[in-house]
């Protein structure tokens, strides 16, 4: 559609909520000349690659455009945020899908592919940039680009392919639903990559300094604490030490502090 397209650039016909729109869209699709086109792959059931990939990438791109409007913490109110609100339903499912007819294919394009790679033709994406966002962090940008950039030159042209409870010391998670399910979560297990503050506000080291194996538990000593927050951690709960899970939400989990860390 045209409205997706073109704007006023007087300002006089187009919102700035619009504007957004717009740019995201043609970031998008710009991205897609990579991701699913220099790289396509070998069948549907890796779609969240394509579609996880370039809106990842679409964000990346239009704060090119407009460097002042905060791209990235827009994604995570549209993308980490919205889509984990779908992964809460029992309707929700992987991001990876067995696809054995065409009428299936129609089916994946939703907002898990898109965002974790909207229970519409927008889910699988949200969910699927998510996790990409995510792996970005606990890579390190360098370390993420550079097998990027190694993953599109050897595959080019080629069909290729929660709720986190935490206390100071304890970490445990099961899988977070809206509505009290009686699923199976037995199965419902993954790895977390873990990056915390304490007692300072360094929000920018998102780097995993810590896994959380499935069915374990992860136990963070004063030793642990102490050098995440540069030696200004006392434990001495007198002291009102605090520790922040999860900085800017660049895992895909949820968190939940015992009451003393909230207070």
């Amino acid at each position: 559609r045209e409205e997706s397209l073109l704007y006023d650039p007087t300002g006089k016909t187009t919102s700035a909520w619009r504007l957004r729109g717009i740019i995201s869209v043609i970031a998008h699709e710009l991205s897609h000349q990579w991701f699913g086109n220099l790289v396509t792959p070998k069948w549907w059931t890796d779609l969240w690659l394509n579609e996880g990939f370039a809106t990842y990438v679409s964000y990346l791109g239009s704060q090119e455009s407009r460097k002042n409007w905060k791209w990235m913490q827009m994604f995570i109110v549209f993308q980490v945020q919205d889509v984990m609100r779908v992964d809460s339903l029992e309707s929700s499912h992987p991001i990876y899908q067995e696809v054995f007819n065409p009428d299936q294919i129609v089916e994946i394009f939703d907002r898990i592919s898109y965002g974790k790679g909207e229970i519409n033709q927008e889910e699988d994406q949200a969910r699927g940039s998510t996790i990409i966002w995510m792996m970005n962090n606990f890579l390190t940008e360098a370390t993420f680009k550079k097998g990027l950039i190694s993953y599109l030159k050897d595959k080019s042209f080629r069909l290729r392919l929660c709720l986190l409870n935490t206390s100071i010391n304890l970490h445990r998670r099961a899988r977070f639903f809206f509505q009290q399910s009686s699923r199976d979560q037995s199965s419902e297990q993954w790895f977390i990559p873990i990056n915390f503050n304490a007692a300072i506000g360094d929000f920018k080291r998102t780097r995993a300094s810590h896994w959380l194996r499935p069915n374990a538990t992860l136990t963070l000593t004063d030793k642990d604490l102490a050098a995440s927050s540069l030696d200004s951690w006392i434990p001495d709960p007198a002291k009102n030490n605090w520790v922040i899970v999860n900085a800017q939400e660049t895992g895909y989990y949820r968190v939940n502090y015992d009451a003393t860390n909230w207070a």
